[in-house]
């Protein structure tokens, strides 16, 4: 047999349990009510920030470039990009006797490229993290960054610049390849 007290006191506990999940209920929401309603009304700013992705949150405005024409892009041999976003090519020039390598620059605001220095050929290019440039003429002499007239490296083939300003180098006066650095 059970007793009566203790069935009783189980129901009234059982009463208050339920009351008391029904109470976190209707707070739960009510404040989910209450975040809706501040949520979707615009207030006094004119800036105020949705929590609902249905209001555009940026304005854009698309504005038209101009079109980039690649003209004249037979006879290039390499094409170099500097650290600083400089685009240039090298291009070989053959009038029957002789080859002629060039070092161009494109320029972006005109859509052009234009010849780098006239004066010196140029076989490649290369950059070292700073956007130094180091020039390989067709004869196999490296250039330094700060002159374009004093040879760094001669008997070069090949070449690349790390980025602690070392120069590796491929020698081409041997038929195995040999590295040779210098700090620059």
């Amino acid at each position: 047999m059970i007793n009566e007290p203790l069935l009783h006191n189980y129901s009234q506990l059982r009463e208050e349990s339920r009351k008391s999940s029904a109470a976190k209920v209707l707070a739960g929401m009510a404040i989910g009510a209450c975040v809706a309603m501040l949520a979707t009304s615009s207030g006094p700013s004119t800036n105020s920030m949705s929590l609902w992705l249905n209001q555009p949150k940026d304005e854009f405005n698309w504005n038209i470039t101009q079109v980039l024409e690649w003209k004249s892009l037979q006879n290039f041999i390499n094409l170099a990009v500097s650290p600083l976003g400089d685009l240039y090519g090298v291009q070989i020039y053959d009038d029957k006797k002789n080859k002629y390598h060039f070092l161009y620059q494109y320029n972006f605001l005109k859509g052009t490229w234009d010849l780098w220095d006239g004066k010196i050929e140029v076989a490649d290019v290369k950059f070292d993290k700073v956007g130094r440039r180091y020039i390989l003429d067709p004869k196999g002499n490296v250039y330094g960054p700060a002159s374009n007239t004093t040879v760094i490296l001669p008997g070069v083939s090949d070449f690349e610049v790390t980025t602690d300003g070392r120069i590796y180098a491929i020698s081409n006066s041997t038929v195995s390849s040999t590295n040779a650095y210098l700090d620059g």
